[in-house]
C-alpha cells in the first residue's frame, strides 16, 4: 500500500470482500456491494480485483480429509476468485476502460507440502 501510495501520492483504500461464509448467496452480495462501495469512494468504477484469499485445513493425510473441509477449501480458495471477478467485471466492461484481476497464490502451488496441500 505504501507503494501505491507513494507512486499516486495518496493513500488508495482497499474495500475488502469476505466470503468466509460460503456456500452462500451473501458472499456474491458481499462482492457486489464492494463494487458499489468503490462506485462511491473513488467516484468511478473499479479498474483492479485483487483476489487474496486462502483457506486450508489442519495438516492431516488426505484420506482424513472430510467432504466439508475439502468443499471448504474449494469455496475459498478457488469459487471466491471467480465470484469476485465476476462482480467486478461488468463494471470493468462498462468502462470501456480496461482493467487487472491479480490473482494472489500460495507458495504451495510450486512447492507442496505432504499432506497440507492439494
Amino acid at each position: 500500500m505504501r507503494r501505491v501510495r507513494d507512486f499516486h501520492g495518496h493513500y488508495q483504500p482497499r474495500i475488502p470482500i469476505s466470503f468466509s461464509s460460503f456456500p452462500s448467496s451473501s458472499s456474491l452480495s458481499s462482492a457486489t456491494i464492494a463494487k458499489d462501495r468503490c462506485r462511491r469512494v473513488f467516484d468511478h468504477v473499479p479498474t483492479v480485483v485483487v483476489n487474496n484469499a486462502e483457506w486450508t485445513y489442519s495438516n492431516k493425510p488426505s484420506l482424513d480429509v472430510t467432504d466439508a473441509e475439502f468443499d471448504r477449501v474449494v469455496d475459498i480458495n478457488l469459487k471466491s476468485v471467480f465470484l469476485a471477478t465476476q462482480a467486478v467485471l461488468p463494471a470493468l466492461i462498462e468502462a470501456q476502460t480496461g482493467g487487472s484481476s491479480v490473482n494472489v497464490s500460495s507458495t504451495g502451488a510450486i512447492r507442496p507440502r505432504p499432506g497440507l496441500v492439494w
